[in-house]
């Protein structure tokens, strides 16, 4: 992969990260409802994988930055 490569799709999980991941879990913490993004992408779901749901999303999309990060030290 090269550089631009890797830095296109740490944009995406960047993107997708705030807006399946943070966005819903903010909502969640203030509303009590994981909000209409995290609805429209699975369902309605609520209760418990409300405020699961969107942290793994988050804490996923922060791995696969750092390890994109990582290989693009080593990318040409």
């Amino acid at each position: 992969m090269t550089s631009k490569t890797i830095n296109t799709w740490q944009g995406l999980m960047g993107f997708v990260g705030i807006t399946a991941g943070v966005i819903p879990l903010i909502q969640f913490w203030v509303v009590g409802s994981a909000g209409s993004v995290w609805r429209w992408l699975f369902d309605g779901v609520d209760g418990t994988l409300g405020w699961v749901g969107p942290l793994t999303t988050a804490f996923v999309a922060v791995v696969l930055i750092t390890v994109l990060e990582r290989r693009r030290k080593y990318a040409s």
